[in-house]
């Protein structure tokens, strides 16, 4: 069956992987390959943006309801792009998978990477056959190396004889090499480094901060870039004044650039960083964060790109990139009903009018959730000091950026609070009563969830997106997602040290948990629900 537009109603599609989306003008462009269309009139430049996001997203939509707006336009528009081959389209029915595991559930919904792994395990063996040397300005490379070996990579010190040996090694054809090389105070310069890595093929990742502006990327190996161009691109760049009052968090800065290389060592991530740089501005009097791309153009002079005198068949099969500025990503926001979870709308908001608490200790009899109590109190835990090692306070909430909140909903009412969900409080180690959740309510939850009859507990993450945009503005959503997927793998790893087996949803109905613990739509976000 179709649609007057010839565009068949139960197809359903998904963009294809490593795809260029870019404005020109009243076009929007979409290139994969030797493939390239320009789509313009009603929908093209208003609709498509949003529409390409969610399917890069790694979710699905039906063609007859493109999301948000059902303009015919940009139903013709997927119709073009679909015969052109830069969509996927997939099964009527694809078989349901309510209960995949950890990493898979992460990367293919919160974060809206395509799922590789099974397990938090399998991706963190993946990460183990890389080698990472971190290099350049001390104080910025120490914080990344820091991150990223507490996110299990291990790290080394960068020297050129280092990479050479790495490379002179028998396998070394076989070796995934990156090199991470950190700026500060002068911006991006030739480096020495980067020469080298397209010299052994191996691949390189730039981050730097200057006063209140820093820069992650370019991502470049010597397959898809050319370290000429990259350098000539980068050496004007200007540095801000340095200053104590607006200089940007290390951290942040050290975050991102992780983020990046966790994103290429796994391959479960749309890397933002490639051939491109994220250009970031902090500005804490005007709402924190801000950021753009800068992308990294080939020249017509180099001799590696694109010389003509060079002749066609040493030139790069991809096109040459013209001057074109991207659209900023939009931020979506989640749309949750006010809705009760047996199904009338919601009139009062819940109070904590005595905010009922209990203690760990006190739990006596309840050893699920003393074990639920043990589990988050090691995932938040205490954290080492950079240096000289010594512990740090317990933080409220979980994650690098510490946005991560725990809440455990229990088919048995939690002793002392009268009710079937709690907050977990790390500070003194208590569960705080979110609200008097009652039975009928945890039933009609867990019954939304899809929970199994034998599971009795139930933790579900949220994100505080309020503390995070206002430090960090438009990356907010991400970042929030991005510090969830390093709680979960603390989390299911750590579960398993102690003898039980955690699993997160792929799906669940946000409109039922959001109103059972009482959640505000627009400023906390349930990023996972982890069944126990």
């Amino acid at each position: 069956m179709t649609t007057a537009d010839g565009f068949a109603e139960v197809a359903t599609y998904r963009i294809r992987d490593g795809l260029m989306r870019y404005r020109s003008g009243n076009a929007y462009v979409i290139e994969g390959g030797p493939v390239g269309i320009a789509l313009q009139g009603t929908g093209a430049v208003e609709v498509l943006p949003e529409f390409c996001d969610l399917l890069e997203s790694g979710r699905t939509v039906r063609s007859s309801r493109p999301p948000e707006n059902p303009r015919r336009g940009c139903r013709r528009h997927s119709f073009r792009a679909a015969e052109a081959g830069l969509l996927q389209q997939l099964p009527a029915d694809p078989l349901p998978d309510d209960l995949p595991d950890s990493m898979r559930t992460f990367v293919s919904r919160s974060v809206g990477f395509t799922g590789r792994f099974g397990s938090a395990a399998e991706a963190v063996r993946d990460m183990s056959h890389w080698r990472v040397l971190v290099g350049g300005a001390k104080k910025l490379a120490d914080n990344i190396r820091e991150t990223l070996e507490s996110s299990w990579v291990s790290t080394e010190a960068y020297s050129a004889e280092r990479l050479a040996k790495l490379f002179g090694a028998t396998d070394a054809p076989h070796r995934k090499v990156l090199v991470i090389e950190a700026f500060e105070a002068g911006g991006f310069t030739p480096s020495e480094s980067l020469v080298l890595s397209h010299r052994y093929g191996a691949f390189w990742l730039g981050g730097g901060s200057s006063g209140n502006r820093g820069f992650v990327g370019p991502i470049s190996h010597r397959d898809f870039s050319c370290s000429a161009c990259l350098q000539s691109a980068r050496t004007d760049r200007a540095a801000a004044e340095p200053s104590a009052e607006t200089a940007i968090p290390l951290g942040l800065v050290a975050g991102l650039t992780a983020g990046e290389a966790v994103h290429l060592m796994t391959g479960v991530g749309r890397n933002r960083s490639v051939n491109q740089t994220v250009d970031l501005v902090w500005d804490p009097a005007a709402g924190g964060l801000s950021s753009g791309t800068t992308r990294m153009y080939r020249r017509w002079t180099c001799a590696t790109c694109g010389a003509p005198e060079s002749g066609a068949d040493q030139q790069r099969p991809w096109a040459y990139e013209q001057d074109i500025a991207l659209p900023p990503r939009g931020i979506p926001r989640p749309a949750v009903s006010r809705l009760t979870a047996l199904g009338g709308p919601k009139k009062v908001k819940r109070s904590l009018p005595t905010c009922a608490s209990v203690s760990r200790a006190d739990l006596a009899g309840a050893d699920g959730l003393r074990t639920m109590g043990t589990l988050l109190d090691r995932v938040v835990g205490l954290r080492p000091a950079a240096g000289d090692g010594t512990a740090r306070r317990r933080a409220p909430s979980a994650g690098n950026l510490e946005s991560a909140q725990a809440c455990v909903l229990s088919r048995e009412e939690i002793p002392g609070i009268h009710s079937h969900a709690a907050w977990f409080q790390p500070d003194d180690d208590r569960f705080v009563a979110a609200g008097r959740v009652s039975r009928a309510e945890l039933r009609a939850v867990f019954q939304s969830l899809g929970v199994p009859p034998d599971i009795d507990h139930v933790i579900a993450w949220v994100a505080n997106l309020h503390s995070l945009t206002r430090k960090y503005g438009d990356l907010a959503l991400r970042l929030a997602h991005l510090d969830a997927g390093v709680v979960f793998t603390h989390a299911l790893l750590l579960g398993r040290a102690l003898g039980i087996q955690p699993r997160l949803l792929r799906h669940w109905n946000a409109d039922s948990i959001s109103t059972a613990l009482d959640l505000e739509p627009e400023t906390e976000l349930v990023t996972g629900i982890m069944v126990v």
